[in-house]
């Protein structure tokens, strides 16, 4: 009943990553950035939850900057993503990367990213406030043979979805 306001894509995909969707994923879940800082406090309360996680593969990096070939070579192995963004508001351009080279994909239920895609292309939500990060984690990875196939479909969408040629044309 009220007015809506839309806003067109602000970040495009450039084909930086290239998908091999043959390599075999030995990483359950991967997570970089800046995680201990205190200007990032929320950071710090998912790799608490991460922490819990029972008898993953858990490769986290603690630097904020990972070389583009190492962080590349990190995302071929891995299952899954967790991509958090301050403003719950915002898209996640992690999220998008991840999705390209065929992780599953784990955001805030508050994010811009599921209103686009949806489990069905790999992308999955969890909440900080019911703090079910890790059941979401351990649901994925249990089921990634299951998921694995529907990550080309997510791949393919955010290809097409947020190509720099298709951003562009919205501004």
């Amino acid at each position: 009943g009220g007015e809506v306001s839309t806003y067109p894509r602000c970040y495009g995909s450039a084909d930086l990553f290239d998908f091999r969707g043959d390599r075999e994923r030995d990483i359950d879940l991967f997570i970089s950035g800046n995680m201990l800082h205190p200007y990032q406090p929320d950071k710090g309360r998912i790799l608490h939850q991460l922490l819990e996680l029972p008898e993953s593969e858990i490769k986290i990096r603690i630097e904020p900057f990972i070389p583009l070939n190492e962080y590349r070579a990190l995302m071929e192995r891995a299952k899954v993503v967790v991509a958090y963004v301050r403003n719950g508001g915002a898209l996640s351009t992690r999220a998008l990367e991840a999705l390209q080279m065929g992780c599953a994909v784990i955001v805030q239920d508050t994010g811009v990213l599921p209103l686009y895609l949806g489990e069905t292309a790999g992308v999955f939500t969890y909440s900080m406030e019911r703090g079910d990060l890790p059941e979401v984690v351990c649901r994925v990875v249990r089921e990634w043979p299951q998921y694995r196939s529907r990550i080309t479909e997510g791949r393919d969408a955010v290809r097409r979805e947020f190509s720099m040629q298709r951003v562009g044309d919205q501004y």
